[in-house]
């Protein structure tokens, strides 16, 4: 009877720990917020752009619409994503998304990444969890 209870604790709590393992980024997000922040021109900034998820095999899909400095943009494609600690690489297409990203903030229902373009501009990216 000890053996059967010593068992169930330690699995319980080996679920325990790897449940608190999982990304919070896993899961279906609202762009809240996308910023451009330049040093040489004036900022930009678009709200509820779409959409974008992650799921648990590494794998996502973006579903954006917006338009900057008066070029509409439709940014819809999978793509595969890999966190390192901060660091959030989202590899696919072309896009402006399809980078490095500094996770700043994370949060179960809020995201703050950050990345640059390599010249003199950064963008944020401000993500909310979508309510299910």
């Amino acid at each position: 009877m000890e053996k059967k209870s010593f068992l169930m604790a330690t699995l319980m709590m080996g679920a325990l720990i790897l449940s608190g393992c999982s990304p919070k980024l896993i899961g279906s997000w609202q762009v809240a917020n996308y910023e451009i922040i330049s040093n040489s021109a004036e900022s930009v900034k678009a709200t509820s752009i779409g959409t974008i998820s992650f799921d648990a095999t590494g794998n996502g899909h973006k579903a954006l619409s917006f338009s900057i400095l008066g070029m509409n943009q439709i940014d819809k494609a999978d793509f595969s994503w890999v966190l390192n600690k901060d660091l959030l690489t989202i590899s696919g297409d072309s896009s402006a998304f399809v980078k490095t990203w500094i996770v700043t903030e994370s949060k179960k229902n809020f995201q703050q990444l950050k990345s640059t373009d390599g010249a003199r501009q950064v963008q944020v990216m401000e993500l909310r969890r979508e309510k299910q």
